[in-house]
């Protein structure tokens, strides 16, 4: 079955639709490719985002491009503020498992 994938960046910028302000990322192992095409809509709009990690390489995917983008974690099953953006599990400190993210400059975070 074929199916027709747009980024959100796409979506938002050339489809001239209203961009989002929250994110729900579950997409079973490919958290990196969907960071990557709405880096844009994350750079320029600063949504929040809640994320389901599948595996470790994601993780660290997801992670590094989070922390270049000025984003701030934490796991939603403890609240544990990610400390290590660049390893993935087993790292405790290290992003994995279901994370909120914030942009460091959301007042939220105070």
């Amino acid at each position: 079955m074929e199916v027709e994938v747009l980024s959100l960046d796409d979506f938002v910028f050339e489809g001239k639709h209203h961009p989002p302000d929250f994110i729900k990322v579950d997409v079973e192992g490919a958290e990196g490719k969907v960071l990557g095409g709405a880096r844009r809509v994350l750079e320029t709009y600063r949504p929040v985002l809640l994320i389901d990690l599948h595996n470790p390489e994601q993780d660290v995917a997801a992670g590094t491009t989070l922390m270049h983008l000025g984003y701030k974690t934490h796991r939603t099953t403890d609240d544990t503020i990610i400390t290590n953006m660049s390893a993935g599990w087993p790292q405790a400190d290290g992003i994995w498992g279901q994370i909120v993210a914030m942009h460091h400059s959301d007042s939220r975070w105070e």
